[in-house]
């Protein structure tokens, strides 16, 4: 708009002109064969990549405790110091709640629900906006 084009403005086209930055680099990526592991619970796994640099994935214990907040903790800041990289359930919340309970969606699948449903009406939404008053 010409009213915020004038040297003043941070909205102006030669202020977002000299200010414009990058916020990623985009980079052709070609396709490759898929890489595929396995591994043993524990176990450190090195692998190659078609680049030819290499990924260090440690696989957790199976007697590893996900529910310890400190101890994933301390274990990613330990796995970083190596050069590895931590796979498997590292942390869970046992507090959490289910998204459909936070946004409190029904039990039939949405997809399936009819227009009457998604659609209550105009009483319906003068009643919810008056809520949110």
């Amino acid at each position: 708009m010409t009213f915020n084009n004038n040297v003043g403005s941070t909205k102006s086209y030669d202020y977002v002109r000299e200010h414009v930055e990058a916020t990623s680099t985009i980079d052709f990526v070609p396709e490759m064969q898929e890489i595929q592991t396995s591994y043993e619970e524990g176990s450190l796994n090195e692998i190659r990549l078609h680049d030819g640099s290499a990924l260090s994935l440690r696989k957790l214990n199976t007697n590893w405790n996900p529910f310890d907040k400190q101890s994933a903790m301390n274990a990613l800041m330990h796995a970083k110091s190596q050069g590895e990289i931590l796979t498997g359930l590292i942390y869970m919340n046992q507090d959490s709640h289910d998204l459909h309970d936070i946004v409190q969606t029904v039990e039939q699948p949405l997809n399936q629900l009819k227009e009457e449903d998604l659609c209550p009406g105009r009483k319906a939404l003068i009643d919810i906006n008056a809520d949110l008053r």
